[in-house]
Protein backbone atom coordinates (compact mmCIF):
# COMPACT_ATOMS: atom_id res chain seq x y z
CA UNK A 1 0.00 0.00 0.00
CA UNK A 2 2.77 2.57 1.16
CA UNK A 3 4.24 1.47 -2.52
CA UNK A 4 1.41 2.11 -4.02
CA UNK A 5 0.81 5.77 -2.69
CA UNK A 6 4.80 6.68 -3.04
CA UNK A 7 4.02 6.29 -7.04
CA UNK A 8 1.14 8.09 -6.38
CA UNK A 9 2.39 11.02 -4.94
CA UNK A 10 5.24 10.89 -7.74
CA UNK A 11 2.91 11.07 -10.34
CA UNK A 12 0.93 13.50 -8.65
CA UNK A 13 4.55 15.86 -8.36
CA UNK A 14 5.63 14.80 -11.87
CA UNK A 15 2.05 16.27 -12.89
CA UNK A 16 2.02 19.67 -10.99
CA UNK A 17 6.13 20.01 -12.31
CA UNK A 18 4.99 19.62 -16.13
CA UNK A 19 2.11 22.11 -15.97
CA UNK A 20 4.70 24.50 -13.94
CA UNK A 21 7.11 24.13 -17.17
CA UNK A 22 4.63 24.95 -19.50
CA UNK A 23 3.75 28.60 -17.43
CA UNK A 24 7.40 29.04 -17.67
CA UNK A 25 7.57 28.56 -21.00
CA UNK A 26 5.16 30.87 -21.46
CA UNK A 27 7.49 33.88 -19.19
CA UNK A 28 10.18 32.58 -21.50
CA UNK A 29 8.04 33.57 -24.14
CA UNK A 30 7.08 37.36 -22.52
CA UNK A 31 10.94 37.66 -21.61
CA UNK A 32 10.30 37.24 -18.63
CA UNK A 33 13.58 35.56 -17.36
CA UNK A 34 14.31 36.43 -14.09
CA UNK A 35 10.50 35.02 -13.04
CA UNK A 36 11.55 31.91 -15.56
CA UNK A 37 15.03 31.45 -13.57
CA UNK A 38 13.43 31.45 -10.06
CA UNK A 39 10.47 29.04 -11.13
CA UNK A 40 13.16 27.01 -12.75
CA UNK A 41 15.38 26.76 -9.43
CA UNK A 42 12.43 25.80 -7.09
CA UNK A 43 11.33 23.10 -9.04
CA UNK A 44 15.44 21.78 -9.39
CA UNK A 45 15.88 22.30 -5.48
CA UNK A 46 12.78 19.62 -5.29
CA UNK A 47 13.55 17.35 -7.99
CA UNK A 48 17.84 17.91 -9.00
CA UNK A 49 16.94 15.08 -11.52
CA UNK A 50 14.16 17.16 -13.75
CA UNK A 51 16.81 17.77 -17.03
CA UNK A 52 14.06 19.25 -18.57
CA UNK A 53 14.03 22.03 -16.35
CA UNK A 54 17.96 22.44 -15.99
CA UNK A 55 18.04 22.47 -19.62
CA UNK A 56 15.47 25.32 -19.60
CA UNK A 57 17.40 26.91 -16.35
CA UNK A 58 20.84 26.46 -18.61
CA UNK A 59 18.99 28.45 -21.39
CA UNK A 60 17.64 31.40 -19.84
CA UNK A 61 20.94 31.87 -17.79
CA UNK A 62 23.03 32.16 -20.99
CA UNK A 63 19.99 34.51 -22.59
CA UNK A 64 20.91 36.46 -19.26
CA UNK A 65 24.57 36.62 -19.86
CA UNK A 66 25.25 34.44 -16.96
CA UNK A 67 27.76 32.35 -19.06
CA UNK A 68 29.24 31.02 -15.53
CA UNK A 69 26.05 29.66 -14.25
CA UNK A 70 25.31 28.49 -17.87
CA UNK A 71 28.09 26.48 -18.01
CA UNK A 72 27.96 24.78 -14.60
CA UNK A 73 24.21 23.74 -15.72
CA UNK A 74 25.29 22.40 -19.26
CA UNK A 75 28.13 19.76 -17.90
CA UNK A 76 25.96 18.73 -15.46
CA UNK A 77 23.84 17.57 -17.92
CA UNK A 78 26.39 16.22 -20.32
CA UNK A 79 27.19 14.20 -17.13
CA UNK A 80 24.17 12.31 -17.40
CA UNK A 81 23.93 12.70 -21.48
CA UNK A 82 27.20 12.94 -22.78
CA UNK A 83 25.74 12.70 -26.76
CA UNK A 84 22.78 14.89 -26.23
CA UNK A 85 23.46 17.66 -28.95
CA UNK A 86 20.48 20.00 -27.94
CA UNK A 87 23.32 20.57 -24.74
CA UNK A 88 26.69 19.91 -26.39
CA UNK A 89 24.96 23.17 -28.97
CA UNK A 90 24.21 25.29 -25.48
CA UNK A 91 27.19 24.59 -24.38
CA UNK A 92 29.28 25.79 -27.57
CA UNK A 93 27.07 28.62 -27.32
CA UNK A 94 28.03 29.52 -23.91
CA UNK A 95 31.55 29.57 -25.14
CA UNK A 96 30.92 31.50 -27.97
CA UNK A 97 28.57 34.26 -26.73
CA UNK A 98 31.38 34.74 -23.48
CA UNK A 99 33.87 35.66 -26.06
CA UNK A 100 35.75 32.16 -26.21
CA UNK A 101 34.77 30.75 -30.39
CA UNK A 102 37.90 28.02 -30.50
CA UNK A 103 36.65 26.75 -26.94
CA UNK A 104 33.19 26.03 -29.31
CA UNK A 105 34.44 24.93 -32.11
CA UNK A 106 35.11 21.02 -30.72
CA UNK A 107 32.21 20.62 -28.88
CA UNK A 108 30.43 21.85 -32.45
CA UNK A 109 32.19 19.19 -34.66
CA UNK A 110 31.07 16.19 -31.91
CA UNK A 111 28.37 17.21 -32.24
CA UNK A 112 27.80 17.53 -35.85
CA UNK A 113 29.32 14.13 -35.95
CA UNK A 114 26.82 12.66 -33.95
CA UNK A 115 23.89 14.45 -35.80
CA UNK A 116 24.83 15.93 -39.21
CA UNK A 117 21.47 16.80 -39.98
CA UNK A 118 20.84 19.75 -37.43
CA UNK A 119 20.83 23.16 -39.57
CA UNK A 120 21.82 24.80 -36.30
CA UNK A 121 24.94 23.06 -35.47
CA UNK A 122 26.24 24.01 -38.81
CA UNK A 123 25.08 27.34 -38.29
CA UNK A 124 26.88 28.19 -34.93
CA UNK A 125 30.02 26.29 -36.31
CA UNK A 126 30.32 29.06 -39.41
CA UNK A 127 30.56 31.68 -36.86
CA UNK A 128 32.70 30.82 -34.45
CA UNK A 129 35.08 29.68 -37.12
CA UNK A 130 34.47 33.53 -38.81
CA UNK A 131 34.89 34.75 -35.32
CA UNK A 132 38.11 33.90 -34.87
CA UNK A 133 39.71 35.90 -37.23
CA UNK A 134 42.13 34.25 -39.01
CA UNK A 135 42.55 34.11 -42.86
CA UNK A 136 42.53 29.85 -41.71
CA UNK A 137 39.45 30.18 -39.62
CA UNK A 138 37.85 32.27 -42.31
CA UNK A 139 38.64 29.54 -45.06
CA UNK A 140 37.70 26.47 -43.03
CA UNK A 141 33.96 28.60 -42.58
CA UNK A 142 33.62 29.97 -46.10
CA UNK A 143 34.08 25.49 -47.00
CA UNK A 144 31.33 25.15 -44.65
CA UNK A 145 28.73 27.80 -45.47
CA UNK A 146 29.58 25.97 -49.36
CA UNK A 147 28.53 22.80 -48.04
CA UNK A 148 25.43 23.75 -45.76
CA UNK A 149 24.34 25.45 -49.03
CA UNK A 150 24.15 22.12 -51.10
CA UNK A 151 22.89 20.24 -47.89
CA UNK A 152 20.14 22.63 -46.20
CA UNK A 153 18.89 24.57 -49.95
CA UNK A 154 15.65 25.82 -48.06
CA UNK A 155 17.51 28.29 -45.65
CA UNK A 156 19.56 31.37 -45.47
CA UNK A 157 23.65 30.86 -45.77
CA UNK A 158 24.89 34.00 -46.06
CA UNK A 159 27.02 34.82 -43.24
CA UNK A 160 30.64 35.25 -44.35
CA UNK A 161 31.32 36.66 -47.64
CA UNK A 162 33.85 35.43 -49.94
CA UNK A 163 35.84 38.54 -48.80
CA UNK A 164 37.02 38.22 -45.74
CA UNK A 165 35.74 41.20 -44.01
CA UNK A 166 36.30 42.21 -39.90
CA UNK A 167 33.47 40.41 -38.41
CA UNK A 168 31.53 42.16 -35.64
CA UNK A 169 30.89 40.74 -32.05
CA UNK A 170 28.08 38.67 -32.05
CA UNK A 171 24.95 37.98 -29.86
CA UNK A 172 21.51 35.81 -29.82
CA UNK A 173 18.30 36.58 -31.19
CA UNK A 174 15.09 35.69 -30.63
CA UNK A 175 15.41 31.85 -31.22
CA UNK A 176 18.71 31.85 -29.16
CA UNK A 177 20.76 31.92 -32.34
CA UNK A 178 23.83 34.44 -32.28
CA UNK A 179 23.41 37.57 -35.40
CA UNK A 180 25.87 40.10 -35.43
CA UNK A 181 25.11 43.06 -32.49
CA UNK A 182 22.51 44.98 -31.87
CA UNK A 183 22.72 48.85 -31.09
CA UNK A 184 20.43 50.63 -29.47
CA UNK A 185 18.37 51.07 -32.62
CA UNK A 186 18.05 47.46 -33.26
CA UNK A 187 16.92 46.79 -29.36
CA UNK A 188 13.97 49.36 -29.44
CA UNK A 189 11.56 47.02 -31.22
CA UNK A 190 11.09 43.53 -30.74
CA UNK A 191 10.69 41.46 -33.31
CA UNK A 192 7.14 40.66 -33.63
CA UNK A 193 6.43 43.92 -32.92
CA UNK A 194 6.54 46.65 -35.28
CA UNK A 195 4.21 49.75 -34.02
CA UNK A 196 4.81 51.41 -31.23
CA UNK A 197 2.65 54.22 -30.13
CA UNK A 198 2.96 56.24 -26.27
CA UNK A 199 2.46 59.41 -24.21
CA UNK A 200 3.91 60.90 -20.88
CA UNK A 201 4.66 63.72 -18.82
CA UNK A 202 7.46 65.42 -17.04
CA UNK A 203 7.85 67.56 -14.27
CA UNK A 204 10.91 69.77 -13.23
CA UNK A 205 11.12 72.27 -10.13
CA UNK A 206 13.25 74.93 -10.30
CA UNK A 207 14.99 76.21 -7.52
CA UNK A 208 15.51 80.19 -6.12
CA UNK A 209 12.18 81.02 -6.85
CA UNK A 210 11.96 80.26 -10.97
CA UNK A 211 8.99 78.02 -10.35
CA UNK A 212 8.03 74.89 -12.45
CA UNK A 213 8.24 73.41 -16.00
CA UNK A 214 5.88 70.77 -17.19
CA UNK A 215 5.50 69.41 -20.36
CA UNK A 216 3.70 66.63 -21.92
CA UNK A 217 3.94 64.42 -24.98
CA UNK A 218 2.35 61.61 -27.43
CA UNK A 219 4.27 59.71 -29.67
CA UNK A 220 4.72 57.11 -32.17
CA UNK A 221 6.98 54.74 -34.06
CA UNK A 222 6.72 52.46 -37.16
CA UNK A 223 9.41 50.20 -38.14
CA UNK A 224 9.26 49.12 -41.90
CA UNK A 225 11.96 46.97 -41.81
CA UNK A 226 15.21 46.45 -39.52
CA UNK A 227 16.90 50.06 -39.40
CA UNK A 228 14.48 51.75 -41.25
CA UNK A 229 12.19 53.23 -39.21
CA UNK A 230 9.90 56.81 -38.84
CA UNK A 231 8.78 58.50 -35.87
CA UNK A 232 7.37 61.80 -34.56
CA UNK A 233 5.64 63.28 -31.55
CA UNK A 234 4.23 66.04 -30.72
CA UNK A 235 4.96 68.04 -27.26
CA UNK A 236 3.10 70.65 -25.57
CA UNK A 237 5.87 72.21 -22.79
CA UNK A 238 5.05 75.07 -20.36
CA UNK A 239 8.35 76.92 -18.98
CA UNK A 240 8.02 80.80 -17.49
CA UNK A 241 4.96 80.67 -18.06
CA UNK A 242 5.57 80.50 -21.50
CA UNK A 243 3.97 77.85 -23.62
CA UNK A 244 5.35 76.08 -26.75
CA UNK A 245 3.79 73.26 -29.12
CA UNK A 246 5.67 71.34 -31.19
CA UNK A 247 5.80 68.74 -33.88
CA UNK A 248 8.97 66.78 -34.59
CA UNK A 249 9.31 64.03 -37.30
CA UNK A 250 12.10 61.84 -38.21
CA UNK A 251 13.63 58.71 -39.41
CA UNK A 252 16.28 55.78 -39.59
CA UNK A 253 17.66 54.46 -43.48
CA UNK A 254 19.90 51.67 -43.79
CA UNK A 255 22.30 52.03 -46.44
CA UNK A 256 25.24 50.36 -47.56
CA UNK A 257 27.51 49.00 -45.59
CA UNK A 258 25.63 49.14 -42.46
CA UNK A 259 25.62 52.76 -42.03
CA UNK A 260 22.43 54.10 -40.85
CA UNK A 261 21.15 57.20 -41.80
CA UNK A 262 18.81 59.73 -39.44
CA UNK A 263 17.08 62.28 -40.06
CA UNK A 264 14.98 64.80 -38.02
CA UNK A 265 13.23 67.88 -38.34
CA UNK A 266 10.98 70.16 -35.89
CA UNK A 267 8.43 73.01 -36.07
CA UNK A 268 7.02 75.47 -33.20
CA UNK A 269 4.16 77.96 -34.34
CA UNK A 270 4.63 79.73 -30.64
CA UNK A 271 8.87 79.27 -30.06
CA UNK A 272 9.24 81.27 -26.94
CA UNK A 273 11.20 78.62 -25.49
CA UNK A 274 12.27 76.04 -28.33
CA UNK A 275 13.16 76.75 -31.83
CA UNK A 276 11.17 78.32 -34.26
CA UNK A 277 12.82 75.08 -36.67
CA UNK A 278 15.65 72.54 -36.46
CA UNK A 279 17.16 70.25 -38.67
CA UNK A 280 19.13 67.52 -37.95
CA UNK A 281 20.74 64.87 -40.02
CA UNK A 282 23.61 62.38 -38.72
CA UNK A 283 25.03 58.65 -39.81
CA UNK A 284 26.24 56.24 -37.93
CA UNK A 285 29.23 53.76 -38.99
CA UNK A 286 30.25 49.96 -37.57
CA UNK A 287 33.32 49.97 -36.73
CA UNK A 288 33.95 46.23 -35.85
CA UNK A 289 34.32 44.21 -32.14
CA UNK A 290 30.60 46.17 -31.75
CA UNK A 291 32.08 49.61 -31.74
CA UNK A 292 29.78 52.54 -33.34
CA UNK A 293 30.75 55.41 -34.24
CA UNK A 294 27.89 58.64 -35.56
CA UNK A 295 28.47 62.06 -36.53
CA UNK A 296 26.08 64.77 -37.39
CA UNK A 297 25.08 68.28 -37.13
CA UNK A 298 21.91 69.66 -35.98
CA UNK A 299 20.93 73.58 -37.16
CA UNK A 300 18.17 75.32 -35.14
CA UNK A 301 16.25 78.46 -35.77
CA UNK A 302 15.53 80.84 -32.73
CA UNK A 303 13.63 84.09 -32.43
CA UNK A 304 16.70 86.16 -32.02
CA UNK A 305 19.06 84.11 -33.36
CA UNK A 306 20.29 80.94 -35.06
CA UNK A 307 22.82 78.09 -33.75
CA UNK A 308 24.68 75.04 -35.53
CA UNK A 309 26.07 72.26 -33.84
CA UNK A 310 28.28 69.60 -35.08
CA UNK A 311 28.01 66.37 -32.23
CA UNK A 312 30.27 63.26 -32.59
CA UNK A 313 29.71 60.06 -30.58
CA UNK A 314 31.57 56.45 -29.97
CA UNK A 315 29.90 53.64 -28.08
CA UNK A 316 30.89 50.46 -27.60
CA UNK A 317 28.56 47.21 -26.77
CA UNK A 318 29.73 44.18 -24.12
CA UNK A 319 27.33 41.36 -22.71
CA UNK A 320 24.22 43.19 -21.62
CA UNK A 321 26.13 47.10 -21.50
CA UNK A 322 26.68 50.21 -23.26
CA UNK A 323 29.31 52.91 -23.15
CA UNK A 324 29.19 56.17 -25.18
CA UNK A 325 30.59 59.39 -25.17
CA UNK A 326 29.43 62.38 -26.97
CA UNK A 327 31.24 65.89 -27.94
CA UNK A 328 29.52 68.40 -29.01
CA UNK A 329 30.22 71.79 -30.67
CA UNK A 330 27.80 74.31 -31.02
CA UNK A 331 28.24 77.90 -32.75
CA UNK A 332 25.70 80.85 -31.72
CA UNK A 333 26.21 84.83 -31.59
CA UNK A 334 29.45 84.00 -32.84
CA UNK A 335 30.71 82.15 -29.62
CA UNK A 336 31.82 78.45 -29.75
CA UNK A 337 30.89 76.28 -27.10
CA UNK A 338 31.80 72.78 -26.37
CA UNK A 339 29.82 69.74 -24.35
CA UNK A 340 30.71 66.26 -22.94
CA UNK A 341 28.31 63.58 -21.83
CA UNK A 342 29.19 59.85 -21.01
CA UNK A 343 26.85 56.98 -20.32
CA UNK A 344 26.24 53.36 -19.30
CA UNK A 345 23.58 51.19 -19.93
CA UNK A 346 22.24 48.31 -19.20
CA UNK A 347 20.18 46.07 -21.05
CA UNK A 348 17.64 43.47 -19.89
CA UNK A 349 15.08 41.10 -20.84
CA UNK A 350 16.42 42.22 -24.32
CA UNK A 351 14.63 45.32 -24.71
CA UNK A 352 14.48 46.88 -21.73
CA UNK A 353 16.95 49.10 -20.21
CA UNK A 354 18.27 51.49 -17.67
CA UNK A 355 20.68 54.43 -18.52
CA UNK A 356 22.98 56.27 -16.10
CA UNK A 357 24.26 60.06 -17.50
CA UNK A 358 26.50 62.74 -16.81
CA UNK A 359 26.94 65.78 -18.80
CA UNK A 360 28.83 69.45 -18.56
CA UNK A 361 28.94 72.14 -21.28
CA UNK A 362 27.38 75.44 -22.21
CA UNK A 363 23.44 75.94 -22.68
CA UNK A 364 21.82 78.10 -24.40
CA UNK A 365 18.03 79.31 -23.23
CA UNK A 366 15.89 81.67 -25.31
CA UNK A 367 13.22 83.47 -23.12
CA UNK A 368 10.75 85.80 -24.94
CA UNK A 369 13.34 86.24 -27.71
CA UNK A 370 16.87 86.86 -25.69
CA UNK A 371 19.74 84.48 -25.26
CA UNK A 372 21.82 83.37 -21.98
CA UNK A 373 24.72 81.44 -21.43
CA UNK A 374 24.95 79.12 -18.60
CA UNK A 375 27.51 76.59 -17.84
CA UNK A 376 25.54 73.31 -16.63
CA UNK A 377 26.29 70.31 -14.82
CA UNK A 378 23.83 67.21 -15.24
CA UNK A 379 23.57 63.81 -13.74
CA UNK A 380 20.58 61.70 -14.41
CA UNK A 381 19.28 58.02 -14.90
CA UNK A 382 16.60 56.74 -17.42
CA UNK A 383 15.07 54.06 -18.83
CA UNK A 384 11.97 52.17 -20.05
CA UNK A 385 10.76 48.53 -18.93
CA UNK A 386 8.85 46.32 -20.41
CA UNK A 387 5.92 45.09 -18.33
CA UNK A 388 5.07 42.78 -21.00
CA UNK A 389 5.54 41.93 -24.80
CA UNK A 390 2.71 44.63 -25.31
CA UNK A 391 3.33 47.65 -22.13
CA UNK A 392 6.13 49.29 -21.44
CA UNK A 393 6.97 52.19 -18.56
CA UNK A 394 9.60 54.76 -19.44
CA UNK A 395 10.76 56.68 -16.78
CA UNK A 396 13.65 59.32 -15.93
CA UNK A 397 14.86 61.52 -13.01
CA UNK A 398 17.67 63.63 -13.14
CA UNK A 399 19.46 67.23 -11.69
CA UNK A 400 20.72 70.11 -13.47
CA UNK A 401 22.86 72.82 -12.26
CA UNK A 402 22.59 75.83 -14.49
CA UNK A 403 25.72 78.02 -13.56
CA UNK A 404 24.34 80.07 -10.92
CA UNK A 405 21.06 80.85 -11.96
CA UNK A 406 19.47 77.81 -10.90
CA UNK A 407 19.08 74.72 -10.29
CA UNK A 408 16.57 71.71 -11.91
CA UNK A 409 15.36 68.94 -10.42
CA UNK A 410 12.93 66.75 -12.37
CA UNK A 411 11.01 63.30 -13.44
CA UNK A 412 9.74 61.91 -16.07
CA UNK A 413 6.88 58.74 -16.23
CA UNK A 414 5.08 57.75 -19.83
CA UNK A 415 4.25 54.58 -21.26
CA UNK A 416 4.69 52.56 -24.46
CA UNK A 417 2.15 50.05 -26.24
CA UNK A 418 3.38 48.06 -29.04
CA UNK A 419 1.63 46.28 -31.77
Amino acid sequence: MERVIGVLVLCWSLQLQAASLDGIRQDLQERHYSKAESALKEILSENPKNDEARYLLARVLSWQGNYIQAYVEYQTLLTREPDNTDYLLGLAQVEFWRGNPSEAIPILERARNLNPKDSDLVRLNIQALAAIGDQTSYSKALKLQTEAIKQFPAQEWRIVEPIAVTQPELTMNDSGVPTKVQDALDRSFAKERNNQIGAGFSFDHLSKGKGVWRARYIEFEHRFAPRKIVYGSLQESDRFNLNDLQWILGGYYPLPADITLNVEANASASHNMIPRHSELASLQFPLGNAFFLTGGMKHSEYTASNSLQEFGMIEKYFSDYRIAYTLTATQSHGINEFGHRASLSRYYNEISYATLSLSSGTEVEQVTGKNYFYDTWFVGANGRHWINKDWALLWSIGRTVQDTAYTRTGASLGFRYAF
